[in-house]
Formats: structure tokens, sequence, C-alpha cells
């Protein structure tokens, strides 16, 4: 098989309050699966520029682009810019291209991914398919992809981190629930995936050995949807002398649990709160409701974590009233920090 070139961008992201706080993992994996069947792969993080700062260089067989919805303006931009130039094929992969695929192969790509794009990418580099709409594959076992390219995610300099010497971290992919915001599952579907507790090990020990790693953001979207799995996990984080933060539902815990996670190191947990008012608490589809928000959040502070609280403001049915009882809701429960968002409506959602 010819070695192929490629060239994998991430677009401009002016929307965001602070472009370019974290590496992006899921660019990581696909540099690090194609270079695992031999094509040589380059990383473009463009995501703190300005469309007019960017040089696309040339001399690649393809150009792999992601996009979020609100990135697909500058996306399109690059793709207008590898055309006239002729430089080579275009694939765009990421969110957009999911729920949008004939939308974006209508703009010009000559390849659209949808979903997981490991093996829908290795399969068009490797002239599997011809041009147009690629479903990418749920991958069973976890623990045969090779670790992202964490050299070349580093090198892209994010800008912030949650604290010096961090890296952010899968230990398993999708998600089973069906939130009304989220367009995970329509992205994905509801299969939940999980890495072995001895492959996320190994990898904390590489980042720990070869970059000085001394914290981990695990991006995982229910980091404890398995409890005895995320027990076994915390146990084996023990040894690491690592500090932790992970994201999860307020319905997926309990007390051994969170006593669990706090032992080995974890000192911050995420939850979804999104608001305190039931009303509008009942459209998101969470089958949670405010009483576990509160209880959550209390037992999490009960066994020394501190508390991350997602939010979102201008969601169906918000209103002044509702507003107010948030406000009572976060004063009385006093979350440490929180993520404070506007609920904007994309597709998938």
């Amino acid at each position: 098989m010819k070695i192929k070139k490629i060239l994998l961008i991430n677009p401009p992201a002016p929307f965001l309050s602070y472009p370019n706080a974290a590496p992006h993992v899921g660019i990581g994996y696909l540099i690090s699966y194609l270079r695992k069947h031999n094509h040589h792969v380059d990383y473009a993080n463009y995501e703190c520029k300005v469309p007019s700062d960017i040089q696309i260089p040339e001399g690649y067989d393809f150009y792999g682009i992601t996009s979020v919805t609100a990135q697909y303006y500058y996306a399109k931009l690059i793709l207008d810019e590898i055309k006239l130039r002729n430089l080579g094929k275009t694939i765009l992969g990421g969110t957009h291209a999911s729920l949008l695929p004939n939308q974006c192969l209508n703009d010009g790509f000559d390849f659209v991914v949808k979903g997981y794009g490991e093996t829908a990418l290795l399969n068009i580099v490797d002239g599997n398919v011809s041009n147009g709409i690629i479903q990418g594959e749920f991958i069973r076992n976890l623990d045969e992809l090779p670790f992202p390219a964490w050299e070349d995610l580093f090198a892209s300099n994010y800008e912030i981190s949650y604290g010096d010497n961090v890296a952010h971290f899968f230990s398993m992919r999708g998600c089973p629930y069906t939130c009304s915001y989220c367009a995970t599952g329509e992205i994905y579907g509801l299969k939940v995936g999980f890495r072995s507790v001895e492959n996320v090990i190994a990898e904390i020990i590489y980042l720990k050995e070869k970059f000085g790693i001394e914290r981990v953001y695990f991006l995982d979207p229910t980091f404890t949807v398995n409890k005895e799995r995320a027990i076994r996990l915390s146990k084996a984080l023990i040894d690491l002398d690592i500090t932790w933060t992970c994201e999860t539902r307020v319905d997926c815990i309990d007390e051994v649990t969170l006593h669990s996670l706090a032992k080995s190191g974890c000192d911050l947990i995420s939850f979804g709160i999104e608001t305190g008012s039931d009303s509008v608490h009942s459209n998101l589809g969470k089958q949670t409701s405010i009483e576990q928000n509160i209880f959550a959040i209390k037992l999490a502070h009960d066994v020394g974590l501190k508390v991350k609280a997602f939010l979102m403001s201008a969601l169906p049915d918000d209103n002044w009233k509702t507003l107010e009882i948030f406000q009572n809701f976060i004063s009385k429960n006093k979350p440490d920090n929180w993520l404070f968002s506007t609920f904007i409506p994309f597709p998938g959602t």
C-alpha cells in the first residue's frame, strides 16, 4: 500500500470564550491510528487563528478537517482555498459532518465522515471507498487503539489548562442517555465502550514519564456510568501519585463510589446541573430531578470532593422567575465552581 500524506486541520473557533483551551484528543487518536497503518500525518491547529493568517501548506494527498456546527463557516473557507489551489482531496469529519452529511457533500467536500473517524478515515486514505458519505465504525475493543499522538497535541500550544502539567483523557466512548440538548446519541448512537483499567493506567504512566503529567482531566461524559469499573479504576490510580477530575450524572453516583474517587486523588467532580427550576429541568430529557442534583452536590461535599456545576441559561421556558429560582439554587447548594453556558439549539438536539 502506497504511503499517503495527510494533513489534519482544526479550524478557527472565535466563537469560544477561550479557543484552544485544551488539546483535541479526538484528532490525536486519528493521527496515531493512521501512523500505525504507515501513513504520514501532520496536524495544523488553527483554533486561535483568524482566516487571513492561515496558510494551508501544499504537498498532501488528503486534507482532513474537523468541525462543530459553529466552526463550519471556517471549515468552508479552508475548503475553498484547498479547492482554489487544487491541493488535494478534502475530508470533513466531526459533529456537523455527522449530523448534516448531505449538506457538507453538496458544499464541495470530497468525503464526509459520520461518527467515529478512525476506520472511516483509513478506508478513505487507503482508497477502499469512492467519494461520498462514509459511516465510521464503533470500535468494540478500545485497547486496540494506539494512544493519541500526544507529541503533536502538546506541540499545538493550547493556551489554558485546568492546572499545570494536565492531560485531557478518554477512558471510554459513548453515552447511553438521551438528554434533549445533546447530539451525542444522534452522532454516535447509544453504545458505550470501555478501555480496560490496565490500558488506561499504562497511558497515564506514559504521560507521567514522558511529559511530566501531574493531573488528569477525564473527558468521559459519564465517568461513573459503570460504578464497579469506576471503583476499580480509582483503586488503580492510587499508586500513580496524581490528582484528577471527572464528569458524571447525578444519578450515577453513590457514597461508596464517591469515597473511592476521593481516596484515589480525585479532587473535583462535575455534574450536569443545568438549571434550578423544576419546570425548566423537566424539558431536558435527563430523567433526573432537582432533588437528585441537590443530593449529589451534598454527597460529593460530604466525602471531601469539590463540585463543578455545568449550568445553562435561556433554556426553553426560562423567564425572570425561573432565573430567580436558579440564583437561589446556586446560593443554597454552593457548587465550588461552574461552567455557565447560553443554550443554543443545534442540529441533532
